[in-house]
């Protein structure tokens, strides 16, 4: 009778599965070395959960960008670059760090472009300042120029109605003088 794999679920035969025993020494100094690099990963790869759960300031981004960095050139190669295995060799086990290298790189980009942005903005609100300084100047000369304007016609009304009230009067003493 077949029975479901623990891990991936598909059925397989008891009988033709053989146990694989894996003598570990935690003591031996690569075992320590392995256990002290899968636990410096863990705490990366939570830091890196932490960051998309609970955001994080642009210091402590860099900042954790650079120990990883620093982590991951202290790993051999061949731990750190992805290979075109299956997908179960890219796992925690076995001490390979490319996902890490991954979101390292992913966290870069975010960090550079939040930085980018952060640039767009400034240089947008100087723009802003600018263009809204400009429409006050506008503003005041539109002011000046229709006060101008209003002022020049108020004098062109008042000038035309002297002249009507001259004229008024030659023609009234002309037709005076003339009968």
């Amino acid at each position: 009778m077949e029975a479901p794999c623990p891990l991936c679920r598909t059925h397989f035969s008891k009988r033709s599965a053989t146990k694989l025993v894996i003598d570990w020494d935690p003591n031996s100094p690569n075992g320590r070395a392995a256990h002290l690099s899968e636990t410096e990963a863990r705490r990366f790869y939570d830091a890196f959960g932490a960051l998309t759960r609970d955001g994080i300031t642009e210091p402590a981004l860099r900042q954790l960008l650079e120990e990883v960095k620093a982590f991951l050139a202290t790993q051999p190669p061949d731990r750190v670059r992805l290979s075109y295995a299956p997908p179960s060799s890219s796992k925690l086990t076995g001490h390979k760090f490319p996902d890490l290298r991954v979101l390292r790189r992913i966290g870069a980009y975010l960090y550079d472009t939040r930085s980018k942005i952060r640039d767009q903005k400034l240089n947008h609100d100087n723009e802003l300042i600018h263009i809204r300084e400009e429409n006050d100047a506008l503003q005041r000369q539109l002011a000046e120029m229709t006060t101008k304007r209003n002022d020049e016609r108020e004098l062109a009304v008042r000038t035309e109605e002297n002249l009507r009230d001259y004229s008024q009067n030659l023609q009234g003493a002309y037709e005076s003088m003339i009968r």
